[in-house]
């Protein structure tokens, strides 16, 4: 069964969009361990902090990802200076 969930945050804060993005995958997973993730992220953004906490919340995840001039999420649906996993 493939289950796929959705977080997208457009706050500045790293630490506050990292805990949107959680949360609303954690909301759309229920109890599924998630495997793999796609990140979407605005240039200029500080990548680290994000993807240090997406491993510290699930370390077995398998991420790949890239810059971006505009994120799409089914969220936010278009927002720029976004991240969306």
């Amino acid at each position: 069964m493939l289950k796929l969930a959705v977080g997208h945050s457009a706050k500045f804060d790293p630490d506050a969009g990292l805990a949107e993005i959680i949360e609303q995958c954690e909301h759309d997973l229920g109890d599924v361990t998630p495997q793999a993730g796609i990140v979407l992220a605005a240039t200029g953004l500080e990548y680290e902090p994000i993807l240090s906490g997406l491993r510290k919340r699930w370390p077995d995840l398998n991420l790949i990802g890239c810059s971006s001039v505009g994120e799409l999420s089914s969220k936010l649906l278009y927002e720029e200076d976004s991240v969306a996993v």
